[in-house]
């Protein structure tokens, strides 16, 4: 795994859970707990740091998956995110809940954790051997991320979506989409906080 060593504390971090502050003279590599210590100083709050174990929970074809799980202070607001780690890197599943600075941590952390479940027992795209393709589930409806090919460069980045959890090349949903030729849709953007119901 990937690790940073954190300008302040000097700890090793995974770099999941690092953020970069770029200053007129510096750049430093900040860990979250010394990040969210620096913003809670700053609004004169108090800030009881709490680290949150991976957990794994199991989707709805009863696979396995490893969350782990970053807590950051933004000013007014706060944010816990929990993802999926592929190659060293975010991928597969990811969440996000956001509440007031003030609110219970664990409060929130139990918001996302039920999001996770709710999620992760429905199944939108499956593989089709028959036809060698992904196919879209019964219900006609897919939810799931917008993202990248990470392989590509910044100035000619392809689309992605992540789908169940799975990274789906642009060009093989494209094809999901092609037994549907002829039929009309609506495509509706969230942030990754909200609820796609």
């Amino acid at each position: 795994m990937a690790t940073e060593i954190c300008t302040s504390c000097g700890k090793s971090t995974p770099s999941y859970d690092t953020i970069c502050l770029s200053t007129e003279s510096s750049l430093q590599t900040l860990c979250m707990r010394c990040y969210n210590k620096i913003i809670s100083e700053a609004m004169g709050e108090d800030y009881h740091h709490m680290d949150f174990e991976p957990v794994v929970l199991k989707d709805s074809e009863d696979k396995e998956h490893k969350f782990h799980f970053s807590h950051k202070l933004l000013g007014h607001i706060q944010t816990i995110e929990s993802f999926e780690l592929v190659n060293d890197r975010q991928g597969g599943y990811e969440f996000s809940v956001i509440g007031d600075p003030d609110e219970d941590l664990f409060e929130l952390f139990t918001k996302l954790y039920e999001k996770m479940k709710r999620v992760l027992c429905k199944k939108h795209i499956s593989w089709s051997k028959e036809t060698d393709s992904w196919v879209i589930s019964e219900e006609d409806i897919v939810r799931g991320q917008i993202t990248c090919e990470y392989d590509s460069s910044d100035f000619d980045r392809t689309p992605m979506v992540i789908i169940d959890g799975k990274e789906i090349s642009w060009d093989d949903f494209g094809q999901a989409l092609m037994s549907y030729e002829g039929f009309n849709f609506k495509m509706q953007i969230f942030d990754r906080s909200e609820e796609m119901d």
